[in-house]
This record gives C-alpha cells, sequence and structure tokens, in this order.
C-alpha cells in the first residue's frame, strides 16, 4: 500500500500534523514503559531478564562478530550490524505486552534493565568497530 501510494504529495496541512505524531510515537512508547515499571514491584524474575538481556547484549553481536569473520566483512555495513545487534531489548516489547495484557512488568523491566547494561556492553562493543 505504501509503495502504491508513495506517490501521492500530502498537503502541508495534512504532512506536518502526521509528521509530528510519527515523531512523537518513540518518546511516548518509553514513557508507557517507565509508567508500566513504576507501577510494578522490582520483584521481576531477575534470572530470566538476565538470560534475556545476556542473548540480546551478548550472543546477538558476538553472532555478528562471528558472521563478520567468517564472511571477511569490516565495512559499514558490519559495523551498522554489530551496533544493531548489540541495541537493548526494544521498547515495542513492552507496549506490546501491555497492549495484549501479557507479564508486562516482567516486559518493561526487562527494557529498562538491558538498557542499563547496554552502557557497560557498548563500551566492549565500540572496542570491536
Amino acid at each position: 500500500l505504501g509503495i502504491l501510494l508513495s506517490w501521492l504529495v500530502l498537503p502541508d496541512l495534512i504532512r506536518v500534523p502526521l509528521e509530528l505524531v510519527s515523531d512523537s510515537t518513540s518518546p511516548l512508547a518509553l514513557l508507557a514503559t517507565g509508567a508500566m515499571a513504576e507501577s510494578a514491584t522490582f520483584k521481576a524474575d531477575l534470572k530470566s531478564i538476565g538470560v534475556l538481556s545476556a542473548i540480546k547484549l551478548i550472543l546477538a553481536p558476538a553472532a555478528v562478530v562471528f558472521t563478520g569473520l567468517l564472511l571477511g566483512s569490516s565495512g559499514m555495513i558490519y559495523k551498522t550490524s554489530l551496533l544493531e545487534a548489540a541495541t537493548p531489548v526494544a521498547v515495542t516489547n513492552s507496549v506490546l505486552a501491555s497492549q495484549f495484557r501479557l507479564r508486562q512488568d516482567f516486559a518493561s523491566q526487562a527494557v529498562i534493565i538491558s538498557t542499563i547494561l547496554f552502557a557497560v556492553t557498548l563500551t566492549a562493543i565500540l572496542l570491536f568497530i
């Protein structure tokens, strides 16, 4: 649908408000995650969150490094892939958990804890770039 309508030029009266709404999506998702985490008690399954964070922050970047070494990659695409793989658990997870009423506390705390741990792992990842 997007490709079919890509030729369509919207007037500024419609385009600008849509861009403003689009630009506010990520900050609102972060705000919602913070609100979910604030209302939840911090008794989440820290072992599960630790495993999830280790997979996302260590195993995924290691897989990219291994694949890059195997293929002989070292350019901008490799570096971008490595940084993308090293990012913390996405805020989208907590938003979806809230929408479908599935362990919202776990999802929001996983986002927060993996983001805090990301400060440490990012430093190590930057050494490889």
